[in-house]
C-alpha cells in the first residue's frame, strides 16, 4: 500500500482560485503548516489560475483531513479577500494513489510541465512549481524520495528533458 497521492482540483466552473501572488503565498503557507499538523511531506506541485497540482507523501486518512482544511481555509481567504461568496472548487478534489517508480517519475514531470503545456511558461522554470526547488534550494518540498528514484539530480534533469510525447497523468 502506498503513501504517495497525486492530487489536483479546479475552481467552480474552471473559476480562477489564485488571482494574484498572495493567493498562492496563503495557500502554500497553509499546506505547509497542514503537512507538519499531519505528518505529510510534499514532493511536487504546481498552482495554475484555475486549478493545482499536489504529489504528497502523507497516509490516506490524513490526506482527507488535509484537504478538507487546505480547501475549506483557501475558500475563506478568497473569498473575504477579493470579495466572492460560494463554492470556490466545483467539486471535491481528486486524488490517485501513486504505486510505482516509473508513475512516480512521470508524474513528477507532468506537474513541472503543466505551465508550459498551458502556455503560462516556456520551459520548466515557473514560479509556482516545484521545478527550481529540484534545482535549487528546496523550500516546500522534500526532495529525497524523489531524488533517489532519480538517482541524482542529474538524472532528474535529464528525464525532464528527454523527449516525450506520451505521459499520461491524471488532469
Amino acid at each position: 500500500s502506498t503513501s504517495l497521492y497525486h492530487v489536483i482540483n479546479r475552481g467552480s466552473g474552471k473559476q480562477i482560485i489564485f488571482e494574484n501572488d498572495l493567493d498562492r503565498r496563503f495557500f502554500m503557507s497553509r499546506l505547509d503548516s497542514l503537512l507538519v499538523e499531519h505528518e505529510g511531506s510534499l514532493l511536487a506541485w504546481c498552482l495554475m489560475d484555475n486549478h493545482f497540482h499536489l504529489l504528497l507523501d502523507i497516509s490516506f486518512s490524513d490526506l482527507a483531513h488535509l484537504m478538507h482544511g487546505l480547501q475549506t481555509n483557501h475558500a475563506g481567504y478568497f473569498n473575504r479577500v477579493h470579495g466572492h461568496s460560494g463554492s470556490l472548487f466545483g467539486t471535491r478534489y481528486k486524488s490517485e494513489a501513486v504505486e510505482t517508480d516509473e508513475y512516480l517519475m512521470t508524474l513528477v514531470r507532468c506537474i513541472h510541465e503543466n505551465p508550459r503545456k498551458a502556455g503560462a511558461a516556456k520551459g520548466l522554470h515557473y514560479r509556482w512549481s516545484s521545478f527550481d526547488e529540484y534545482t535549487g534550494r528546496p523550500v516546500h518540498i522534500d526532495p529525497s524520495l524523489v531524488l533517489s528514484v532519480f538517482g541524482s539530480k542529474n538524472q532528474f534533469l535529464l528525464f525532464h528533458n528527454a523527449s516525450h510525447d506520451d505521459d499520461q497523468c491524471m488532469d
